[in-house]
């Protein structure tokens, strides 16, 4: 059963093939990309300011450090948490409730308590967390490096 094929058939396939591969390839490495994110190897120290300015149950944005955005919030004397500002439902931005102690997104109701864990609404996961040191009255935090 050999079939043969005209010479248009044979450029017409070729070219499809040649065009086809190479997207499809393309488009598996952006698909794996999305599916298992790069992650940063590096991460560094940030001073995000003065213990003082933050008071007890109050919180304060901390926009585009090191690409991430943040969240910190007062929750004792000696106890400063820092978390991603980011909901892990759609990614709109979370606000501390003061009223509730705990941390709310408004976009579809979604709360975290002060460890960043899940307490109520949609989000699949906690929020992420970031090493928080106080030296003195300075307020230190860890974050990757995101490369651009």
């Amino acid at each position: 059963m050999f079939v043969s094929y005209s010479r248009r058939d044979f450029a017409a396939n070729l070219l499809m093939l040649v065009t086809l591969v190479p997207g499809f390839a393309i488009a598996a490495k952006y698909l794996l990309r999305f599916l298992v994110p790069e992650k940063s190897q590096r991460s560094e120290q940030v001073l995000i300011g003065n213990l003082e300015n933050l008071r007890i149950g109050t919180s304060q944005f901390l926009k585009a450090v090191h690409g991430n955005d943040l969240i910190a919030v007062r929750i004792s004397q000696d106890e400063v948490k820092v978390f991603s500002s980011v909901c892990t439902h759609l990614g709109c931005r979370v606000h501390w409730d003061s009223i509730e102690g705990n941390f709310l997104c408004p976009c579809h109701m979604g709360r975290f308590n002060t460890n960043g864990e899940v307490i109520g609404g949609p989000p699949p996961i906690p929020l992420p967390a970031f090493p928080v040191k106080i030296d003195g009255n300075h307020l230190y935090v860890t974050v990757p490096v995101k490369e651009a």
